[in-house]
């Protein structure tokens, strides 16, 4: 009965583990495509207008869609887990 219990505890919180690195995934992700999007603007600016302010606007918003990167943020740093193993609450 008592192992039972135990069981349903690592599996809860292998679950909630896994949920919370899937959240920093797509967190990631949205940051990647925000990033992308402010990049491809930049540059569709730079091509197709003319004139020095949008050369400026264009470079503005390369350099954000650059520096919008996930690792500056921390996204997918771990917490609560070490060298892979899961740490166990009581």
């Amino acid at each position: 009965m008592v192992s039972d219990m135990e069981n349903n505890d690592d599996i809860k919180l292998l679950l909630m583990e896994e949920q919370t690195l899937l959240s920093r995934e797509r967190t990631m992700h949205s940051y990647m495509q925000t990033g992308l999007a402010f990049t491809s603007v930049g540059l569709f600016i730079m091509k197709f207008l003319s004139g020095l302010l949008y050369f400026c606007a264009g470079l503005v918003f390369i350099v954000l869609g650059v520096f919008s990167s996930p690792n500056r943020r921390g996204v997918m740093r771990t917490s609560g887990r070490q060298s892979g193993k899961s740490v166990r609450r009581k």
